[in-house]
């Protein structure tokens, strides 16, 4: 019983029961059954169910044990469905796109772009401060909400989204990001009017891996994650059947970033007491 005993009992307990989750994790508590999206080193509770299921998929979700859970500080909870109409106090509607407001310049681009005004929800500054301003929307504005538009030559989907067009690399990206994809046919000339803009990827929290390769990454902040071993899998909650198999391509289209490990190998960071004679 002496401090550094009590120092090495922190450092293994934290190499091997506290996980560092990536920016993107979603963390369902076993007894609540609450989830929580893990952000920027901040847990964030997803509050209704519409919410969850207008932005995240249900299978990247892994469960864990209360104490993994609020190990991380609480950030701006997450209660709105996707393209919800919100009202600040100071009268501007707003479109919610995931983590991003967009508002209308006039009631003309409102009324322009087909939506009702039953739809809108007057909110507090409170609820608008957890959205980062983005591009404004005006009556030139284009499928506000996105859209899924298909070359109808050569079959090439891309999603569109403010003005621009994504490529979609493969139906895996497809399914991952769009739940029940509405798919528009429409010519090459129609697609010239969108600047070209970088491909869509798998969204934050999704595992994925090239087609009989042994090699599992997990996405995070756009970026792939190599998962060191199977114990590394293993002991994160990740489950086999997670897995998005998919083209090389598609993999490589997120740069490789810091692995996941755990670092089993103590001895050498461990102090140790010295004795004196």
């Amino acid at each position: 019983p002496h401090i550094h005993g009590n120092k090495n009992f922190v450092k293994i307990w934290n190499k091997w029961f506290n996980k560092n989750y990536l920016s993107g994790t979603l963390l369902q508590d076993n007894e609540s059954g609450g989830i929580w999206l893990i952000k920027n080193n901040e847990r964030r509770p997803i509050t209704s169910k519409a919410a969850f299921h207008t932005r995240f998929d249900n299978a990247n979700v892994i469960p864990v044990g209360k104490s993994t859970i609020i190990q991380y500080p609480i950030g701006a909870p997450i209660k709105f469905p996707n393209y919800s109409l919100l009202r600040s106090p100071r009268g501007t509607v707003y479109l919610i796109v995931d983590d991003k407001r967009r508002g209308f310049t006039s009631q003309e681009a409102f009324r322009a772009l087909g939506f009702s005004p039953d739809e809108i929800i007057d909110v507090a500054w409170a609820d608008l401060d957890a959205y980062i301003e983005s591009t404004p929307i005006t009556t030139e504005s284009v499928y506000p909400k996105g859209a899924l538009l298909q070359d109808n030559i050569t079959g090439g989907v891309f999603a569109i989204e403010d003005g621009k067009k994504r490529p979609i690399m493969s139906k895996e990206i497809l399914y991952k990001n769009f739940f029940s994809p509405s798919i528009v046919q429409v010519t090459k000339d129609d697609l010239n009017e969108y600047t070209t803009d970088t491909a869509l990827k798998f969204p934050d929290g999704t595992l994925i891996a090239v087609n009989d390769s042994p090699d599992i990454f997990v996405i995070s902040d756009g970026s792939r994650h190599h998962i060191q071993d199977e114990v590394t899998f293993l002991s994160y909650g990740w489950q086999w059947n997670q897995i998005i198999w998919t083209n090389e391509r598609s993999v490589l289209l997120h740069p490789l970033s810091t692995p996941v490990t755990t670092d089993t190998n103590t001895e050498t960071e461990l102090e140790i007491a010295n004795s004196e004679k």
